[in-house]
């Protein structure tokens, strides 16, 4: 209860948007759900209302009776009054025919993940099956990633509240050229300090005490193995190696808690895309990825289509996954 709370009560827009098909014979019932939650989007100068969709559901008395199409269409229409310019998410293989071919999302492609392997047992493991071999399986290191050395005048500290240095931070990564969720004070604190269920590391590093960067990652036992998670690595461009500090630091975290792989959302168009490449960050192949997952959009405003339909104008990162 606490995270639907947190998500459709709490969230920065304050809104909400949820639809529930009750049976007529049995008001006690619920047939099936379909839910969004709101955020700020920049779309590269401009911010507009969006929302991402989390919660498509049908019990199973009730599939085959059009349900997910109308009651999507009906939150689709009550955001789109309310001045929402767009909806998008991640739909996985199962659901992702009722997206893109009855609600008219425009298909982006599969989630970009990448990873970075730390450990060989885990990858070993997705290949022997049989549990007995499993055990005797060498789980040889992978990643020698030395602690980095920190400048006099720099300072890394844990962030436990974000404040309107982030935000400003926010402006200069991006400086307007990407379309996202707008990663401002307010949407950070509420992602990654109020969400219950949830522990987060928050590290920014200032130079001379002013902000310069910052990452955020968690660790967590999915997927038969410990895997490391780097929600989100935001930087000033300017300062070439801020985003190299943030991330070997975080690398080294992880191999002293023996995770088994690093995994992150990254499109090849970002701007810390090289900087995961530097790392020896790969892209994932899809016989490794641990679900399926599509990235889509459908826009409720036709200026904004050409924009919105060019993955390359996206900026995406773990923050955006509404499980992890």
């Amino acid at each position: 209860l606490s995270l639907l709370e947190w998500f459709h009560l709490q969230n920065p827009v304050k809104e909400m948007y949820i639809d529930f098909a009750i049976p007529e014979a049995d008001n006690n019932e619920v047939a099936a759900i379909y839910a969004v939650f709101p955020v700020y989007f920049t779309v590269f100068d401009n911010t507009v209302k969006a929302t991402q969709s989390i919660d498509t559901l049908t019990d199973i008395n009730h599939r085959g009776k059009g349900l997910f199409n109308t009651l999507a269409k009906s939150v689709y229409q009550k955001s789109a009054d309310n001045n929402c310019a767009l909806v998008y998410g991640f739909p996985n293989d199962q659901s992702a025919h009722g997206f893109f071919n009855k609600l008219g999302w425009k298909n982006l492609g599969e989630v970009p993940f990448i990873f970075k392997p730390l450990r060989t047992k885990y990858f070993l493991k997705s290949k022997i099956k049989n549990k007995i071999v499993q055990k005797f399986l060498p789980n040889i290191r992978l990643s020698f990633t030395q602690e980095p050395k920190m400048p006099q005048n720099y300072a890394l500290v844990n962030i436990t509240k974000f404040d309107d240095a982030f935000s400003a931070l926010w402006q200069k990564f991006t400086n307007n050229k990407t379309i996202g969720i707008k990663r401002d004070a307010a949407y950070l604190n509420w992602r990654f300090i109020d969400k219950p269920f949830e522990s987060y590391v928050c590290k920014a590093l200032y130079i001379d005490q002013k902000l310069q960067g910052y990452i955020i990652y968690t660790l967590k036992e999915k997927h038969n193995g410990n895997i490391g998670y780097v929600m989100e690595l935001v930087y000033n461009p300017e300062i070439k190696n801020v985003a190299s500090l943030l991330l070997k630091n975080t690398i080294c975290y992880f191999n002293k808690s023996k995770a088994d792989v690093i995994l992150a959302w990254n499109l090849p168009n970002s701007v810390n895309n090289n900087e995961f490449k530097k790392e020896k960050f790969l892209v994932l192949p899809t016989k490794l990825r641990p679900i399926k997952l599509f990235f889509g959009v459908k826009s409720y405003d036709a200026s904004l289509e050409t924009s919105l339909f060019n993955e390359s104008n996206w900026y995406l990162s773990y923050a955006d996954s509404d499980t992890v």
